[in-house]
């Protein structure tokens, strides 16, 4: 008996220290990798920015009211998001207008790309509106103003 109650012991703590450990691995994973990109094998930590989150969390749910949300759509939002996260760190880095304009043009022609392998099903009206609105919050974050839409010369979406 005193033997059977030892194994028992000795099998439960074993258990509970995997148990922890696996707790303990998938909560670094969740902080260290929830706003990451990869972009030629290189990782990048992203800050989080809540109006990227809400654009992805809208086009999430349009996606499932659709039924669409399969896997291949959301390898196509996390291509999405991935682009948007890197447009915020290069515009933030911008030192001049003709940058920032320069970050537009290469998220706007990304994020067409994008669309397209989608077969244009991943931004829709709503979605296209709060890119844009996004892309103007940046461009005013940074200190620029513009009387005309900034993505119109490239935008296919």
């Amino acid at each position: 008996m005193i033997v059977v109650t030892l194994l028992v012991m000795k099998i439960f703590k074993k258990l509970s220290m995997r148990i922890r450990d696996i707790w303990k691995e998938s909560s670094d994973y969740l902080a260290n990798n929830k706003y990451r990109l990869t972009k030629k094998r290189k990782v990048l930590s992203m800050k989080n920015v809540a109006e990227i989150d809400q654009i992805i969390a809208s086009i999430v749910e349009y996606q499932k009211s659709a039924e669409q949300l399969n896997k291949q759509m959301k390898k196509h939002i996390q291509k999405l998001s991935d682009a948007l996260y890197d447009f915020d760190s290069k515009a933030s880095k911008s030192k001049s207008e003709q940058a920032f304009l320069e970050c537009v043009k290469e998220v706007v022609v990304s994020l067409n790309k994008i669309n397209e392998d989608s077969d244009f099903a991943l931004i829709e009206t709503v979605e296209r509106e709060d890119i844009y609105t996004y892309i103007e919050f940046v461009s005013t974050r940074q200190g620029y103003s513009f009387d005309y839409d900034i993505t119109e010369a490239y935008r296919e979406w």
